[in-house]
């Protein structure tokens, strides 16, 4: 599900500097201290929009991922629409972001 053969380490780059700049960089160790105060306003209108569609939310220790794209598996060898937002990614920021249509290009992440 996965494809990185348009991978682009400076894009990519890019991409990340633009998300430290605007709510800050994944720092695991002042996560509590954050809360979700500084992406809340990035996320409202979304939330407003999709306020009517399913979602389901993995959370815990370890799997999440595994379980995450298990399921996005099923939903589309099944015809069903899906979207997957995880964190983090292992080499390109575009692992975060796919759907039923195929995972996220540059060009729609900036």
């Amino acid at each position: 599900m996965i494809n990185l053969s348009d991978f682009d380490p400076v894009k990519d780059q890019e991409i990340l500097k633009f998300l430290e700049t605007e709510i800050g960089y994944e720092n695991y160790l002042h996560a509590i201290d954050r809360g979700l105060d500084r992406i809340r306003p990035l996320f409202l209108e979304y939330v407003k929009k999709f306020e009517n569609v399913k979602k389901i939310i993995i959370g815990g220790t370890n799997g999440k991922g595994e379980v995450a794209f298990s399921l996005a598996y099923n939903l589309k060898r099944n015809n069903k629409k899906f979207t997957i937002w995880s964190s983090p990614h292992v080499l390109s920021i575009k692992e975060r972001m796919q759907s039923h249509l195929g995972q996220i290009t540059y060009n729609e992440l900036q």
